[in-house]
């Protein structure tokens, strides 16, 4: 391992739990703000709410953490690092300004003054849409932390089993999640009589006793994730 301060190592544990947590709250994160860009509730619930604020508030630990790291880095000779981990703060270096502009916490600052509300949730919920341009790479900082803990090498076949599963798995669930909003998103630019879900609405029945405009945003994302999955 490296022989620097646990502050300054781009693999030590404070950089695997950060990891760990980051990957997580991407995961949140990317459920979240996608679905609010198609979907542009009026107001969010609490968990929606939790998610933005919680998501900004560890980003910024991670990009400030990063900074920490690459600034520690220029006081310590090249020999102090491990090869992986001088790979690992080329990266860091490399991508650093994605990982600052994603970790502005628009939503705290913003929030209050209702400048994040329904018409600017856009622009707010930019930042950490960025977050998810580094989905894969986390999965694989986080792979590696794994290995790096099973010193005798006993359980890597079976880490990377796991790694690849969930990758798959996350992966499908970003493409899904995506067309399924990206599907409602589109019908909504279309006049009302070419819209899916009205017509829909209008001819199939359910919810009768509600206008389209009544329906809850949980439904139609309800209705277009069975619409997705059938196509």
């Amino acid at each position: 391992r490296s022989h620097v301060d646990f502050m300054y190592e781009p693999s030590g544990k404070l950089r695997f739990i950060l990891d760990m947590v980051v990957f997580l709250t991407m995961v949140a994160s990317f459920y979240t703000t996608v679905y609010l860009f198609a979907f542009v509730p009026e107001a969010l619930n609490n968990f929606q709410w939790f998610v933005l604020y919680w998501s900004e508030v560890i980003y910024v630990f991670d990009a400030a953490h990063r900074c920490v790291v690459l600034y520690g880095s220029q006081y310590q000779p090249a020999s102090n690092y491990t090869t992986d981990d001088l790979a690992l703060l080329k990266t860091m270096k490399k991508y650093l300004f994605i990982h600052v502009a994603a970790a502005i916490p628009l939503n705290i600052w913003l929030s209050s003054s209702g400048m994040c509300g329904a018409s600017n949730r856009y622009v707010c919920s930019v930042p950490q849409t960025l977050k998810a341009i580094f989905f894969i790479d986390n999965l694989h900082n986080c792979k590696e932390h794994f290995l790096k803990l099973d010193t005798n090498g006993r359980y890597h076949i079976a880490i990377q089993r796991v790694v690849k599963f969930f990758q798959v798995l996350l992966v499908a669930f970003y493409c899904i999640h995506f067309i399924v909003n990206a599907w409602f998103y589109i019908n909504t630019l279309e006049d009302d009589s070419q819209n899916w879900f009205m017509i829909q609405h209008s001819t199939i029945g359910n919810h009768a006793n509600l206008a389209y405009t009544q329906l809850s945003p949980g439904y139609l994302y309800a209705q277009s994730l069975y619409t997705t999955i059938l196509m």
